[in-house]
């Protein structure tokens, strides 16, 4: 699905998980997305957030620890075969209809 995301905002693909309360979009920086030309990039929106390890929002992940600045990571897998590594953070999104 596309949605804005960001402040100001812009048009990405997300990953609504039906399953869960996230969405996921890819981010910059990332390595191993090479070929990806539409990428979220956390430090051209002024409302984008990082969850801290101590933050609510993380201690409700049923699996998570610290990254090396104490940011609240977690990977999740699905389809038994699929996993992604993430860094919990909150931004202001928008759905397009």
């Amino acid at each position: 699905m596309k949605l804005s995301l960001g402040t100001p905002s812009h048009l990405y693909w997300a990953t609504i998980v039906i399953v869960s309360n996230l969405i996921w979009t890819m981010c910059r920086p990332c390595d191993s997305c090479s070929g990806q030309t539409s990428m979220f990039d956390p430090l051209q929106s002024s409302t984008y957030k990082s969850q801290t390890c101590s933050a609510s929002s993380c201690m409700e992940l049923p699996i998570h620890g610290c990254t090396i600045n104490q940011l609240c990571g977690f990977i999740y897998s699905y389809e038994h075969k699929y996993f992604v590594e993430v860094i919990l953070a909150s931004e202001t999104l928008l759905f397009d209809m």
